[in-house]
């Protein structure tokens, strides 16, 4: 580490010990996520690390759209989740049309109780416990951390992408920034960071919703948080992505198949 770098580190963390008096109260932030019972496998370990996060005003929301809702409740209670902390989001055909209705509802719940922040955490992502305070302290519209995605480990990409997109007779393709585009610094993206593990100020959700309807330029379904980034930019708001963390992904092998 040369030296300018280890003064940076060490000015950042005086930044984040006193983060708190930065803010008579600190801001109030919706910990969130859809969830579905394919990731019970990592659940208990992703509520535990939750617990672990050392911001002192947030709140969880769990939002699941499993077919067997009833069934997948329990398991979430039996592992620690709170019955406030849980609400049912109703199974609909396809993965986007269900995560895209999960985070609708997130939305509504975030605007009705009058929330600064919403911090999506994806279910099988597990940040370190100084989080919040690590993205909250650029003070940017939507500003996430790094996570790896594929199942193939040997070909994971970062979940950045470039903003340059075309349509193929496979469908939508994005381009993905590679790996020495994640430097330690803080960037501003023509493209997004997906939601994995994203924080959004109340000023963007107020103004946007999530979708995954298509409209004029947009010929091939995508997923929410691909047209999420892309209509914050249309709106004026920015994207940012903070590398200097690489957040643990563990994601299922056996994805859903219906897009």
């Amino acid at each position: 580490m040369t030296e300018n770098k280890r003064i940076e580190v060490l000015e950042r963390r005086k930044m984040i010990r006193g983060f708190e008096n930065k803010f008579e109260i600190s801001p109030k932030v919706l910990l969130c996520a859809p969830y579905y019972d394919g990731k019970a496998y990592v659940f208990k370990d992703y509520l535990d690390n939750l617990r672990n996060i050392n911001y002192p005003n947030y709140d969880v929301l769990m939002m699941d759209n499993s077919e067997k809702w009833e069934q997948s409740k329990d398991l979430l209670l039996m592992a620690g989740l709170k019955e406030e902390e849980y609400q049912h989001s109703e199974h609909i055909p396809t993965t986007r049309h269900r995560q895209r209705l999960a985070y609708q509802k997130l939305r509504e719940y975030f605007l009705e109780n009058d929330y600064d922040y919403m911090f999506i955490v994806e279910t099988d992502l597990l940040p370190p416990p100084s989080i919040i305070q690590d993205l909250m302290i650029n003070d940017k519209d939507i500003v996430g951390a790094v996570y790896l995605i594929g199942l193939d480990y040997a070909s994971r990409l970062p979940c950045v992408t470039t903003g340059f997109f075309q349509y193929t007779t496979l469908g939508f393709k994005e381009t993905f920034a590679p790996f020495y585009d994640i430097d330690g610094e803080l960037k501003k993206l023509q493209g997004g960071c997906g939601l994995g593990c994203t924080l959004i100020k109340k000023e963007v959700l107020a103004k946007l919703d999530f979708r995954t309807t298509d409209v004029a330029g947009d010929p091939t379904p995508c997923h929410a948080d691909t047209y999420y980034h892309r209509d914050a930019h249309r709106l004026g708001f920015e994207t940012w992505v903070d590398t200097r963390f690489m957040i643990p992904h563990y994601p299922s092998p056996y994805p859903p198949n219906d897009f």
